[in-house]
Protein backbone atom coordinates (compact mmCIF):
# COMPACT_ATOMS: atom_id res chain seq x y z
CA UNK A 1 0.00 0.00 0.00
CA UNK A 2 1.33 3.56 -1.23
CA UNK A 3 0.35 6.22 0.52
CA UNK A 4 0.68 10.29 0.15
CA UNK A 5 -0.10 13.44 1.67
CA UNK A 6 -0.79 16.58 1.06
CA UNK A 7 -1.22 18.78 3.58
CA UNK A 8 -3.20 22.00 2.93
CA UNK A 9 -3.51 25.37 5.37
CA UNK A 10 -6.15 27.00 4.72
CA UNK A 11 -6.37 30.54 6.49
CA UNK A 12 -9.71 33.08 6.26
CA UNK A 13 -12.88 34.55 7.93
CA UNK A 14 -15.05 31.39 9.22
CA UNK A 15 -18.12 30.42 7.27
CA UNK A 16 -21.37 30.18 10.07
CA UNK A 17 -22.48 26.24 10.08
CA UNK A 18 -25.80 26.32 10.76
CA UNK A 19 -27.26 21.84 10.77
CA UNK A 20 -28.89 21.37 7.35
CA UNK A 21 -28.33 25.11 6.06
CA UNK A 22 -24.64 25.45 5.32
CA UNK A 23 -21.44 23.75 4.38
CA UNK A 24 -18.75 24.17 6.98
CA UNK A 25 -15.25 25.99 5.77
CA UNK A 26 -13.50 22.65 5.61
CA UNK A 27 -16.50 21.14 3.66
CA UNK A 28 -16.20 23.82 1.11
CA UNK A 29 -12.45 23.61 0.82
CA UNK A 30 -12.84 19.74 0.01
CA UNK A 31 -15.65 20.88 -2.60
CA UNK A 32 -13.36 23.37 -4.27
CA UNK A 33 -10.13 20.90 -4.54
CA UNK A 34 -12.28 18.48 -6.11
CA UNK A 35 -14.33 20.49 -8.08
CA UNK A 36 -10.31 21.96 -9.08
CA UNK A 37 -8.98 18.26 -9.69
CA UNK A 38 -12.31 17.49 -12.04
CA UNK A 39 -11.57 20.54 -14.20
CA UNK A 40 -8.26 19.86 -14.86
CA UNK A 41 -8.20 15.89 -16.20
CA UNK A 42 -11.14 15.31 -14.37
CA UNK A 43 -9.18 13.64 -11.68
CA UNK A 44 -10.96 11.28 -8.80
CA UNK A 45 -12.40 13.34 -6.12
CA UNK A 46 -10.11 12.91 -2.53
CA UNK A 47 -11.74 11.52 0.19
CA UNK A 48 -12.22 12.80 3.62
CA UNK A 49 -10.07 10.90 6.22
CA UNK A 50 -10.36 11.94 9.89
CA UNK A 51 -6.89 11.04 11.00
CA UNK A 52 -5.81 13.50 8.90
CA UNK A 53 -8.19 16.08 10.26
CA UNK A 54 -7.16 15.68 13.26
CA UNK A 55 -3.99 16.24 12.39
CA UNK A 56 -5.01 19.40 10.30
CA UNK A 57 -7.07 20.23 12.88
CA UNK A 58 -4.38 20.53 15.30
CA UNK A 59 -2.07 21.94 13.54
CA UNK A 60 -4.66 24.67 12.93
CA UNK A 61 -5.24 25.50 16.38
CA UNK A 62 -1.33 25.68 17.12
CA UNK A 63 -0.65 27.94 14.58
CA UNK A 64 -3.39 30.85 15.48
CA UNK A 65 -2.93 30.56 19.35
CA UNK A 66 0.63 30.43 19.23
CA UNK A 67 1.27 33.20 16.63
CA UNK A 68 3.16 31.50 13.85
CA UNK A 69 2.45 30.73 10.06
CA UNK A 70 4.94 27.62 8.93
CA UNK A 71 5.07 24.52 7.21
CA UNK A 72 6.61 23.12 10.24
CA UNK A 73 5.47 23.77 13.68
CA UNK A 74 8.29 26.57 15.27
CA UNK A 75 8.24 25.67 18.93
CA UNK A 76 8.10 22.15 18.39
CA UNK A 77 10.13 21.73 15.08
CA UNK A 78 7.68 19.58 13.59
CA UNK A 79 6.92 19.09 10.44
CA UNK A 80 3.68 17.77 8.36
CA UNK A 81 5.32 14.31 8.05
CA UNK A 82 5.80 14.04 11.83
CA UNK A 83 2.34 15.53 12.56
CA UNK A 84 0.66 12.52 10.06
CA UNK A 85 2.50 9.99 11.78
CA UNK A 86 1.07 11.16 15.11
CA UNK A 87 -2.09 11.12 13.82
CA UNK A 88 -1.58 7.71 13.42
CA UNK A 89 -1.75 7.64 9.58
CA UNK A 90 0.49 5.83 7.42
CA UNK A 91 2.13 7.62 3.94
CA UNK A 92 5.13 7.52 2.01
CA UNK A 93 5.29 11.24 1.31
CA UNK A 94 3.38 14.25 1.64
CA UNK A 95 3.01 17.76 0.24
CA UNK A 96 1.24 21.08 1.87
CA UNK A 97 -0.27 23.89 1.09
CA UNK A 98 -0.99 27.07 3.43
CA UNK A 99 -2.05 30.67 3.11
CA UNK A 100 -2.86 33.34 5.17
CA UNK A 101 -5.11 36.17 5.11
CA UNK A 102 -8.16 35.15 2.77
CA UNK A 103 -11.43 36.40 2.93
CA UNK A 104 -12.57 32.31 2.52
CA UNK A 105 -12.24 29.06 0.46
CA UNK A 106 -12.80 30.77 -2.58
CA UNK A 107 -10.04 32.99 -2.18
CA UNK A 108 -7.01 30.51 -0.87
CA UNK A 109 -8.29 28.46 -3.54
CA UNK A 110 -7.79 30.88 -6.42
CA UNK A 111 -4.34 31.44 -5.05
CA UNK A 112 -3.55 28.22 -4.78
CA UNK A 113 -4.49 27.50 -8.06
CA UNK A 114 -2.35 30.61 -9.53
CA UNK A 115 0.63 29.10 -7.82
CA UNK A 116 2.61 26.72 -9.62
CA UNK A 117 3.63 24.20 -6.72
CA UNK A 118 0.42 24.36 -4.44
CA UNK A 119 -1.15 23.99 -8.01
CA UNK A 120 0.99 20.67 -8.46
CA UNK A 121 -0.60 19.40 -5.41
CA UNK A 122 -4.02 19.81 -5.69
CA UNK A 123 -3.84 18.19 -9.09
CA UNK A 124 -1.08 15.24 -7.88
CA UNK A 125 -2.66 12.18 -9.72
CA UNK A 126 -1.50 10.06 -6.50
CA UNK A 127 -3.51 12.12 -3.94
CA UNK A 128 -6.62 9.82 -3.00
CA UNK A 129 -7.50 10.88 0.85
CA UNK A 130 -7.79 14.48 2.29
CA UNK A 131 -8.41 15.62 6.18
CA UNK A 132 -9.20 19.41 6.34
CA UNK A 133 -8.70 21.63 9.53
CA UNK A 134 -9.92 24.76 9.88
CA UNK A 135 -9.34 27.36 13.45
CA UNK A 136 -10.73 30.83 13.68
CA UNK A 137 -8.89 32.88 16.59
CA UNK A 138 -11.14 36.22 17.49
CA UNK A 139 -9.53 39.18 18.09
CA UNK A 140 -5.90 38.33 16.30
CA UNK A 141 -3.54 40.89 16.21
CA UNK A 142 -1.79 39.48 13.26
CA UNK A 143 1.42 39.16 15.06
CA UNK A 144 2.80 36.05 13.22
CA UNK A 145 5.94 34.74 13.21
CA UNK A 146 7.12 32.92 10.10
CA UNK A 147 9.58 30.70 8.51
CA UNK A 148 11.40 32.28 5.97
CA UNK A 149 13.65 30.04 4.28
CA UNK A 150 12.56 27.18 5.58
CA UNK A 151 14.91 26.20 7.77
CA UNK A 152 12.02 25.70 10.71
CA UNK A 153 13.06 28.63 12.60
CA UNK A 154 10.30 31.47 13.27
CA UNK A 155 11.43 35.15 12.55
CA UNK A 156 10.18 38.20 14.53
CA UNK A 157 6.78 39.45 12.94
CA UNK A 158 6.95 41.54 9.96
CA UNK A 159 4.57 42.71 7.26
CA UNK A 160 3.09 40.31 4.94
CA UNK A 161 2.91 39.78 1.72
CA UNK A 162 -0.42 38.55 2.16
CA UNK A 163 -2.45 40.06 4.83
CA UNK A 164 -2.55 38.50 8.23
CA UNK A 165 -4.69 40.33 10.70
CA UNK A 166 -8.09 40.23 11.70
CA UNK A 167 -9.57 36.59 12.55
CA UNK A 168 -6.77 34.12 11.24
CA UNK A 169 -7.43 30.77 10.48
CA UNK A 170 -5.54 27.68 9.54
CA UNK A 171 -7.11 25.03 7.87
CA UNK A 172 -4.87 22.26 6.52
CA UNK A 173 -6.02 19.40 4.65
CA UNK A 174 -4.18 16.12 4.21
CA UNK A 175 -4.76 14.83 1.11
CA UNK A 176 -2.95 10.91 1.20
CA UNK A 177 -3.10 8.14 -1.72
CA UNK A 178 -4.27 4.98 -0.72
CA UNK A 179 -3.27 2.11 -3.43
Amino acid sequence: MRNLALWILLPGILVPAVAGAQATFEDEVIDLVNQERWANGQLPPLKQNSLLANAAETHSRNMAERDFFAHCDLDTGYGPGERITAAGYTFNTWAENIAAGYGGPAQVMNAWMNSPGHRSNILSGNVRELGTGYFLQGGDAGNVRRDSNHDCVGTAPTAAPTPTTGPRTSAETAPSIRW
